[in-house]
Order: structure tokens, then C-alpha cells, then sequence
């Protein structure tokens, strides 16, 4: 649990990251490429490897399409706690844990409820305004969890 108190609560409402799905695409495209180099893998081996790296970019392009049709909220209340909503589905009072990783580009939040599995949620620049971005950020970095001095990644 986070010991920080803030004034006001911080409300974030996340979208499908556009940066990471490029990223996605790229990768993908160099799978493909790679089979078409000369290797010692028969033709139907590699017609299958290339129908699975088609499919996992195929999977990939519905989840962003799916996810920017959801609505997601992100609450980080004024007593640390975090609430998390998709759609219909709600996480009330959830603990930001210490591995949440914080970096300029990159922010992992890892999320746990009082009884139940972990929830991380990756968010890039892109995934928020420029000004969410930037006060997330902030407390993030200088938030401090129970026990531990101020963060030192940057």
C-alpha cells in the first residue's frame, strides 16, 4: 500500500496504445521475413510457422480494435487505493504494488485486489492525454510505497 495521501483524486481513462501496436506490427513483419530467409525447414513447415506469426498479428490488430471500443477508467483515489473499471466490470480498492515499473516511455502499474490475482495494466505515452500522462508520472515517481524511499528509476 502506498503511504501518500493527495488532495484530489487522480482520474485517468486509458485507450489502446497506437505506439505499441506499431511496435506489433513491425515485429510481426520481421517474423515473416525471417522465414523467408534461406533455412533448412521444409516448405510446409514453414508455410504453418508463417500462418501462425499471420494469426498472431491477426489476433493482435482485433484486441487493439476491441479495446479502443471498451470504456476504461482508471480512479487513483485521494487515500492511495485505485479503483478499475471495464465496461461492466469493476475492481473496487486495489494496491499499488512496489514492482509497478516507471520509466519517461513506459509505465507498468501492477494492481492488487484484497482477495484475487494481480492486475497489470501497460500504458505508453499515447495510451493517455499529455497531461495524465505527466501526473501520473509524478506521483508515481515520487510517490513512496510503505518502507521504501523515494523511486529511483527514471
Amino acid at each position: 500500500m502506498w503511504q501518500n495521501r493527495f488532495e484530489r483524486r487522480l482520474e485517468l481513462e486509458p485507450r489502446p496504445s497506437r505506439y505499441l501496436l506499431i511496435y506489433l506490427v513491425v515485429l510481426h513483419i520481421l517474423a515473416a521475413m525471417a522465414l523467408l530467409q534461406p533455412l533448412t525447414l521444409s516448405a510446409g513447415l514453414r508455410f504453418v510457422l508463417l500462418a501462425a506469426v499471420v494469426a498472431s498479428l491477426l489476433w493482435q490488430v482485433w484486441r487493439h480494435y476491441r479495446d479502443s471500443r471498451r470504456t476504461t477508467r482508471l480512479i487513483w483515489r485521494t487515500d492511495g487505493a485505485w479503483d478499475y473499471q471495464v465496461d461492466e466490470q469493476h475492481w473496487p480498492d486495489l494496491s499499488l504494488l512496489p514492482s509497478t515499473y516507471i520509466t519517461r516511455g513506459l509505465i507498468i502499474l501492477h494492481l492488487q485486489p484484497v482477495n484475487g490475482r494481480r492486475l497489470y495494466i501497460v500504458l505508453l505515452p499515447d495510451s493517455l492525454t499529455e497531461e495524465q500522462w505527466h501526473l501520473l508520472w509524478l506521483r508515481l515517481r515520487y510517490a513512496r510505497p510503505f518502507g521504501q524511499g523515494p523511486s529511483t528509476e527514471y
